[in-house]
Formats: structure tokens, sequence, C-alpha cells
């Protein structure tokens, strides 16, 4: 009423003190209403068929969105029912029914329990014709290709209009980027739900795990599952006394060395191998696709030419390695490779006319018909294809290694480790006047007096020899800053 009265102040609220206020407060948290979870919520149509209570932590869960959230593409962190919901108000539950992660959970947990072929989706399917389907599937093996290979989806588009110039019926919709982001992501789904099913049909599995960048520069996680067979080899071989067994790939950088170690691990182990095959195809609760595999490795193991061609290879790859490490030593010069060829395939070519070291060693141990104790069948190796894998080896290295006499000529005399430690009279002149002859042209045309090089090169020799013991200790840039 203050405000109908003219020049009348009215009075001013007296302020509360401190312990008032406290005072106050304490009343109000002693007569407050006390929340509380309502047993009948779990009995409201609304909320009955996914709500759940936990006393103890005195917490709200939606059983639906526990389960069925991710597989709508939604975050399980966005709803607080997944986690647990501590506002025990009926407006939090009606709210959460309401939500886009809830209805989507829904949805997706009634079409995965529908019968075959009453959900939307396969009642869509059925309406579609035939085209249609046969569309669609081209495009998702184009996606299905474009995701292997790592490409943008951006190519799906080209992609298309390629497939329809070539008179592949692609139609004109679902021709854009989103759709190919949207049929990549189903494949990835149904190769995932594949995956995850196989899994769980396994007894055991071992996960091993590493970090790696992807195309986009972006640090991901790998994870590599593997079944038991590797730790039950493992255990068969130290009941064997088996050391060297675990089989290694035969790719690789350098070739040769991959394929050696891969044949030593092969025979040596072999005993520890078959009879973990032999365990494997005999067990009764190895799936029958194990047993399959186990049955087709074993047959190649226990057979006389699979295990001799395996010892022909052992010496094949000995020579090969040899050359190669040879190769890679940091003192190798040129000139040093033709006779290292010649050897290379002159002890090749012999293993034409007699075996080599291993292929002998296992013919004297299966004289008996078994290697390791196991019988092994079939007929000796045949040595008309080694003989051919031979002479296909040989041409291969001669056609690799063919080196003219300029290249031989330019590393004989260039590189300094190819000189004779004592000097002597005419090395290199050959060489020397070879390659005045080949370069005169180009040497002429910058100004180069080529009737002088040849005597140059005397004193070259001359200078070397006399200011470096031993002469390999020699440079080019020494030689040409001091002379």
């Amino acid at each position: 009423m203050w405000r109908f009265l003219n020049n009348v102040e009215p009075p001013k609220k007296k302020s509360k003190s401190a312990e008032e206020k406290r005072a106050a407060g304490k009343e109000y948290d002693q007569t407050k209403r006390q929340r509380s979870f309502q047993n009948s919520w779990q009995a409201h149509p609304n909320f009955k068929l996914w709500l759940r209570y936990d006393k103890e932590t005195a917490l709200m869960f939606c059983n639906i969105c526990e389960q069925w959230a991710t597989s709508t593409g939604q975050a399980m962190g966005k709803t607080e029912f997944v986690k647990g919901c501590s506002s025990l108000r009926i407006e939090s539950l009606h709210k959460h029914a309401k939500s886009e992660t809830h209805t989507g959970a829904v949805a997706a947990k009634g079409a995965a329990e529908a019968p075959p072929g009453t959900s939307t989706a396969d009642k869509l399917l059925r309406q579609m014709n035939q085209t249609v389907i046969n569309r669609l599937e081209v495009m998702f093996r184009t996606c299905h290709f474009l995701a292997k290979k790592a490409r943008p989806f951006a190519d799906f588009v080209e992609q298309c209009d390629l497939d329809e110039a070539k008179g592949v019926d692609v139609g004109q919709t679902y021709r854009t980027e989103p759709k190919c982001r949207e049929f990549t992501d189903a494949i990835s789904e149904i190769q995932r739900q594949n995956l995850e099913k196989e899994i769980s049909d396994s007894k055991f599995f071992s996960v091993m795990c590493d970090e790696a960048t992807d195309a986009a520069v972006v640090e991901q996680i790998i994870l590599f599952v593997r079944t038991l067979n590797r730790g039950l080899l493992r255990r068969t071989a130290e009941a064997l006394g088996v050391t060297r067994f675990i089989p290694t790939r035969t790719g690789g950088t350098r070739w040769i060395g991959h394929t050696q170690n891969a044949l030593t691990n092969l025979l040596s182990g072999y005993p520890a191998i078959v009879q973990h095959l032999l365990e494997i195809k005999e067990h009764n609760q190895t799936s029958n696709d194990s047993k399959g595999k186990s049955a087709g490795f074993l047959k190649l193991l226990l057979s006389r030419p699979f295990l001799g061609f395996l010892h022909f290879m052992v010496d094949v790859t000995n020579i090969l390695g040899r050359l190669s490490r040879t190769f890679q030593r940091m003192d190798m010069n040129l000139p040093e490779m033709p006779k290292l060829v010649k050897d290379t395939v002159t002890s090749l070519d012999k293993l034409k006319s007699q075996q080599g070291p291993a292929l002998r060693q296992f013919q004297r141990a299966a004289t008996d018909g078994t290697f390791h104790g196991h019988k092994i069948e079939g007929e000796p190796i045949n040595k008309a294809e080694c003989d051919l894998a031979v002479t296909s080896i040989t041409e291969a290295i001669n056609i690799r290694f063919d080196i003219d006499a300029i290249q031989l000529a330019v590393a004989k005399v260039i590189n300094f480790k190819s000189w004779p430690i004592e000097a002597e009279r005419d090395f290199g002149d050959a060489e020397i006047a070879e390659l005045v002859d080949y370069f005169s042209p180009v040497l002429e045309k910058a100004g180069t007096n080529t009737n002088s090089i040849e005597m140059e090169w005397s004193s070259v020799k001359e200078s070397a020899y006399t200011d470096y013991k031993p002469v390999y200790n020699a440079s080019w840039e020494q030689l040409g800053v001091k002379y």
C-alpha cells in the first residue's frame, strides 16, 4: 500500500544476521521433503519395461539403453540412465522416456527381436524390386573396395560414373559421398558383428594391443585376437624337447634371410609341429574348420616330395644367402661382383648334377619311409622340377647382374680398394683407354685434351702409391687438393 501514499517512505526490511540465516537453513533442512524412489514407478506403463532401481547406490537405470544404445550410433555417455540417475523424480523418468537415445535404443531392440520378415527393414526390403537390390549390391561392393584400398569417399561418385560407362546399371539414387559413408558404416558394423560372434563362439583366445597411425595421421589402437594354437604348439615343443619351432613368415625386405629362417624353423620344429597338428585334428572339441586346416597341413608335411623340396630349397637359399650377405658388406665393390655371381651360378648348377647337403641328409634320414618318427608317403623328389627351378634362378641372376665393360672399367679405376696392393706398371691402362674412347665426345665438348689423359693416369698412379701406404687409404679428394 505504500505506493499509494505520497511523500511517505516504506519501512526498511530488517536484515537477518548470519546466525539467524544459519538457524533458518537448519530449520529448512529438517522440514524439507525427502525424495525417494517410488515402487509404483516400476509398474508405470511408460517405465515398467526398462526401469531398474539399485537400492544400494540409490540410482535409477535403463535396461534397454544399457544394452542397445551403442547399436544406434548413440554414445552411452549421453544418457545418465546408463551411468545411473540420482535424481529420484518422476519428471526425470518422463524426460528419459522421450529422449532420442532411449527411443533409438527401443527401436534397435525391437528390430533385433522381431521375427524374420516382420521388422520394418525386412518389409521395406521385400517391397524393393530386384533391380534396386542389384544396384545397391554394386554400390556396396564399390564402397567395400574403397575402404579396403583406403581411398576417400569422394572417389565413390567417380567410380559409379565409371561403372555406368562400362554398362553396369547403378541407377541415379544414392550416388553421393554421404551415402558412401553410410554404406561403409553398415559394412563395418556387419563385419564387427561377425567378428564378435566368432570370438564369442571360441572357447579360448588371446589379445594383443598396439598403437598405430591411420591414413588421416590419427593415432588408433589396434587389437589383434589370436586363438591358443601358438601356446599349445609351444607346450608340445617343450614336451618333445624341441627348442626352435615357431613358424615364421617368408616375406620381408631381405627375402633370402626371411626364407632361410622360415625353412630352418619349420624343419627344426618338424616333430612338434606335426604332433600339434595331429592333436588338433583328433581332438573332439576342435572346430571342423580347424580340423580341415590341420588335415591339409599334415598332408603336406607327411609328403616325401614336399619334404624333399623343402630341403632342396635349403640348399638353394644357402647359396643365394652367401651371395646376399657378401653384397651387404660395407667394403663391397663392383669389380668383385662378376666373380661372385659366377661362383654362385656355378654352385647352383652343381645342384643339377648332384644333390646338395641338406637334400642328401633328408634322403638318408628317410630311407625307412619315416621322418622324425612319422610315416611319410609319396615318390622321391622330382629331379626335373628341381633342375628347372635352378635354371630359372640362374637365368634371373645373370639378367639381374649383367654388368657391362664400361661399368667394370669405371669401378676398377675409381675405387682404390680394387687397386693392387703393390704398384703395377700397366694397371688400369686398358680401362682408362676404353673410358676415354667411350666418353671422348663429352670430354672434347667440355674442352678436355683427351690426348693427355692416359699420361696423367700414370702420374696419378705413381702419386697414390708414393703418398699412401697402403694405397686403399687414398682418396680422390685428397689427391685433387694436393695436385
